[in-house]
């Protein structure tokens, strides 16, 4: 799918949830778009790349995913491969893990805005509603993704989405 046709698709959904949470939608779908390779990766609607933990009671689904960590020793439900990886400066892991399972994208985009909304780690992100690059800032300062390129990578994400919105004539805020 093609940023303009993502957008089309979902930008109803990301300001929905933009309005009723004060997430910017800009940066909703930046992350959206992000971690599903604009839609085309995001088996069980999961938009997001969020992982179902001990807490997560709904259907869940396990999926191979590539982390990086700066140690050897973390656990994952079955693990492929451990490598070195220099250019990044830590260990990249390739694993199968267990990845929250949605029945829509609505419902996709409503779990990821109370995620945000009810973990204290990202509240400083909440702050910048009206600035989507520093509520991405302080998503992946907190810790969002295990990539340390993953501000870099989503705010080039966010430069395509802005873009495509100025094209389509939508409002960006």
């Amino acid at each position: 799918m093609t940023t303009k046709e993502f957008i089309s698709k979902y930008y109803i959904q990301a300001l929905r949830v933009s309005a009723i949470y004060n997430i910017p939608v800009t940066g909703i779908l930046a992350q959206a778009a992000h971690e599903s390779g604009y839609g085309n990766h995001a088996p069980g609607y999961n938009f997001f790349g969020i992982t179902a933990g001990s807490n997560w009671r709904g259907k869940r689904q396990l999926l191979k995913t590539r982390e990086f960590h700066n140690s050897r020793n973390i656990r994952y439900p079955i693990i492929i491969s451990i490598a070195w990886n220099a250019a990044k400066g830590g260990y990249e892991y390739i694993v199968r893990r267990y990845f929250r399972l949605y029945s829509s994208a609505l419902w996709a985009f409503i779990d990821y805005a109370n995620l945000i909304s009810n973990n204290s780690r990202y509240q400083k992100a909440l702050d910048y509603y009206l600035y989507p690059e520093k509520y991405l800032t302080e998503i992946a300062k907190a810790g969002y993704a295990t990539d340390p390129n993953y501000l870099t990578k989503v705010l080039a994400v966010h430069r395509d989405i802005m873009n495509a919105l100025n094209y389509l004539g939508l409002n960006e805020a």
